[in-house]
Order: C-alpha cells, then structure tokens, then sequence
C-alpha cells in the first residue's frame, strides 16, 4: 500500500518557534550530538558514565537538572537504579535522547521501565539485532537476505547447512554491529570455517553473536529521517558513491550523495512506503532512523542491509542540511521536545547535487600528512569540512566509518559532484607511517 504524505523539504518559518517545556533523559553526552538539544527549552537530565562526565565542559554541566553517573550503559543494575530514582523523586520523563548506537539497548531499557511512549526495549533490539530486523521485516512482507543466525562467534555452527540456508557468496557480521564494522565477504565453504576460526570483532562490541546473509549485488542507499506518529518530518535518501564492503575491500571513493525528490520521485515514494512500514514492524513512531538498503541489481527490489534507531554517523546530518537546510540533528532535537515541523526552515542550497565525503589513509597508523581544514574550505565546492585528527595522531582503520577528514561537497549534476569527489580525494591525502 502506498503513502500519501506531504513532501518532508518545504518552506518554513524560522521565528516563533512552538515547544512545550518537558523532560527529557539524555544518554551520553556530546557536543557534536547533544548541541541543538541543549539549546532548546527543555529539562535535561543526563545519564553518563564515569569517564564522560569527567571529561564533561562546565556549560553543558549547568545545563543539565541531574547527572546520573554509571559503570556502563549495558549495566540493567545501573540504569535500574537511575530509574528508580527518577520515579521516587516524583519526575516523570517524557522523551529518551539517544543519538548514537551504543546507547540504544539502554534508550530502550529505560523507555520501557519509566513508561516512556515512542520506544521501547523490544523496539530497541528490533533495530540493534540484524537478525530481528530481518526476522520482522520479513513477517511484514518487506525484502531481506537470506539469513542465519551464529551464536557465540559461530563455534559450532553446522557449516554445510549455513552454506545450504543462505548461499555463496555470503556476508558474515556481528548481529549487533553498525555499518561495515566486522564484516566479511565469505566465497567458499573453507573460508567461512577460516573466517569463523578466528573471527576479529570490534571492541566496542559486548556480544559476540554473529549472522550470516546472503551477499546482495546492486546499489547501497541510506535513508535518513526524523518522524512523529511515523510521519515524516524530514526523508532524505542517499546513494553510497559505492556499497560499503564493496569500497572497504576495493577502494574507490568512501561516501555518499543525496539523491533529490524531484528527480528520483518514484524511488523516493517507494523508500518511503517501505520505511514507514518498516517502523511499524520494529515499533518505532518517533525520533530519527538511518535506514540502509540495496536496490537489487536485477531486480530492483528494495532490500534491506539494516535500520538504526538514531541519527546517521559520520557528516551525514551536515550533509542533509546543505542539501535542504536543516540539519537532521536539529529535526531530531525539536521533534524530541514537542515542537512543530512548520518551524523548521527548509530551503535548497545553492547546489543541486551535494555528497559527503571521508578520506581517511588506507591502513592504521600515525598521521604524517593531514589537509589543512581552511585549504579545504576555500575549495569552491567544499560546503563544509571536519578535520578530527592531527599531525601525530594514531588513527585505527578496521571499517569504512574510521573518520578521518570528513568533507561535504556540491555540483551543479551529479557526474560533476562524482568528479568533484574524485580530484578531492587526490589531492588531499592522509599519509599515516
């Protein structure tokens, strides 16, 4: 079934903004993340692991009612504890701010206990674990690999009937990672058992749990929004310049560009129908997602790789904002303390195509040569440009998302916007030794 809304980009007005006073529970702090947040009219209290809040600057300390500090936000004990002094103490929270992946589980956790509408811990384990993704958007009629599950790092799996469920080539991945992080191409039943043998997970990452799917072939979009009653607010789709494991394995550019209603309507009315029914199976009404996806070569279905309940990663939300003028971080930080869409500006930039771009060295190490940030800003395409390390730095480079010099570009077409990317990422190294 189709869905008829509106267009998410429209002229707003930027004055008078609506927003209702209310309390809102922060997961860990950032300035990146939490900025726009902190701006608005709202109670913010903040829960926070040890480490953070020392690092935590005096501005955004005053800013906060309460700071509740914990071990870690995987800890049920912990945030048990903070719930339950939250409800003694008579404050009643209305939304959960979690902006980023590692604190989803624990997002979920506490919408559940303190009753919080538009999450839930079931809705945060629908978009954490790729197997429950796939399990529910399957029961809703909606495209995925093939898939099997591999608890604890795959060490008894039954290899021939993997092989048999999902097929060659396959992917294997942590089922609770992000992006690219962990993931390998698997062409051959021997690799696989090489590959599971001694499998390389992230450190960030508690479970070892693992899923293998069936490795898909086409075009890797992302899709980036901010909803209420699973409605739109913002829908921005994006074409990866190539798929995430494709570039990791291979090369070639690492990023993305937007790809505007106007001249992608049917793909974008189609991405739409398929994310809003996508919410529904996860439960998930308000707040941001990043959806990702293929277009099946072949076929062109729509399939999904996985959808996060948070803001896209990297410059993404940066990148969004030049191509329609608001930020998502905004959107996120408004919808979160009851504002009105209408008060969000929304214009085209001066570019019709724009793209975000990372470049980062080819391999781990300490940085010798690194761009000058206001050499990459007088760059008549460059929009916008984040150096996040310097000279001496150590960069760990496993994923695609190792940011490094994140740029955001624009071209009058999209051939010139690839090219653009192309003579950029020559002529701005990161050289590590």
């Amino acid at each position: 079934m189709g869905v008829d809304y509106s267009a998410a980009c429209h002229d707003g007005d930027p004055e008078g903004r609506t927003q209702v006073s209310m309390n809102v529970l922060l997961l860990r702090y950032s300035g990146y993340w939490s900025a726009p947040l902190l701006a608005r009219d709202a109670r913010i209290y903040a829960v926070l692991t040890h480490s953070e809040a020392q690092k935590l600057p005096k501005r955004a300390e005053e800013r906060f009612e309460k700071i509740y500090r914990i071990e870690s936000y995987d800890s049920t004990e912990e945030l048990s504890a903070v719930a339950a002094d939250l409800i003694v103490g008579g404050i009643t929270i209305d939304r959960i701010a979690s902006a980023t992946e590692h604190t989803q589980y624990a997002a979920g956790y506490l919408a559940s206990f303190l009753g919080v509408p538009g999450f839930s811990l079931q809705a945060a384990a629908n978009s954490r674990d790729k197997r429950l993704m796939k399990l529910h958007a399957q029961r809703e009629g909606l495209a995925t690999p093939r898939f099997q599950s591999l608890p604890d790092a795959g060490r008894d799996a039954d290899l021939d009937a993997v092989v048999r469920a999902v097929g060659l080539p396959l992917v294997v991945k942590p089922a609770n990672g992000w992006g690219a992080s962990s993931t390998v191409k698997v062409d051959s039943r021997e690799q696989l058992a090489e590959v599971l043998k001694d499998y390389q997970f992230e450190d960030d990452l508690t479970s070892h749990h693992l899923v293998a799917e069936e490795y898909i072939e086409g075009v890797e979009l992302h899709v980036d929004a901010v909803w209420r009653d699973n409605r739109p607010w913002l829908f921005c789709v994006s074409r990866y310049f190539k798929p995430l494991l494709q570039q990791w394995m291979s090369g070639g550019l690492n990023g993305s560009i937007v790809l505007p209603e106007e001249d992608f309507q049917g793909l974008h009315a189609r991405l739409l129908d398929y994310n809003v029914r996508l919410n529904q199976a996860f439960g998930i009404t308000s707040g941001a997602t990043h959806l990702e996806v293929f277009l099946e070569k072949g076929t062109e279905r729509i399939v999904l790789t996985e959808m996060a309940s948070r803001i896209g990663g990297g410059n993404i939300s940066e990148m969004v904002a030049a191509h329609c003028g608001v930020d998502v971080r905004d959107a996120w930080a408004h919808e979160l303390v009851g504002g009105d869409p209408g008060d969000l500006a929304f214009r085209r930039g001066r570019f019709r195509y724009v793209g975000m771009m990372n470049v980062a060295p080819p391999r781990s190490g300490r940085i010798t040569v690194l761009p000058d940030r206001d050499d990459l800003l007088a760059h008549p395409h460059v929009l916008g440009a984040s150096v996040v390390h310097g000279i001496g730095d150590e960069i760990e480079v496993h994923h695609p998302s190792a940011w490094c010099v994140m740029l955001v570009i624009g071209a009058d077409s999209e051939d010139e916007l690839v090219s653009v990317a192309e003579d950029m990422e020559r002529a701005y190294r990161v050289e590590v030794e």
